[in-house]
């Protein structure tokens, strides 16, 4: 806990490392970097790419409005997703993006789902490296909008 993989990028000085700390977590996840199309979702160093070669990091593996362009309009190969999907349908491994009136600033990991006597989901409680949180309650983050990303998996 409190310390980064020293295997990929650090961000946290160019504004959080939020973004990075999900694409690995869904990376790991079986999503596959995706090189193909338009859109790409990659990292294969820390060299700013948004090419389709497999070198570099494409914008969307580690910013948060990019990657919320990657999820909303990828078609083909790579991550499929739902942005702005019904909030409280989010399951373990989706995403939530956090900000206010500016614009999304912060992305956290759905670890769990926190229910009420009939089953309904009330809260989530999520992983983020930004301040090292673990099982966190999303309803205690600040921020004025959230939107939920339901990853529906990937195409090949």
């Amino acid at each position: 806990m409190g310390q980064r993989n020293d295997e990929w990028g650090d961000y946290s000085m160019y504004g959080g490392n939020c973004q990075n700390f999900v694409s690995q977590a869904l990376l790991a996840g079986g999503i596959p970097m995706d090189i193909y199309g338009d859109a790409v979702w990659k990292w294969y160093g820390t060299t700013p790419s948004d090419s389709n070669r497999a070198s570099g990091r494409s914008a969307s593996f580690s910013g948060v409005e990019s990657f919320l362009d990657y999820a909303t309009y990828n078609t083909g190969y790579g991550l499929v997703a739902v942005a702005d999907a019904p909030y409280y349908s989010g399951q373990i491994g989706d995403v939530i993006h956090m900000g206010n009136d500016d614009g999304y600033k912060h992305t956290v990991l759905i670890v769990d789902t926190v229910k009420d006597e009939n089953g309904d989901t009330i809260d989530y409680l999520i992983d983020s490296n930004t301040a090292d949180l673990r099982n966190f309650p999303v309803s205690a983050y600040a921020y004025t909008r959230q939107m939920l990303i339901a990853i529906q998996g990937w195409n090949d």
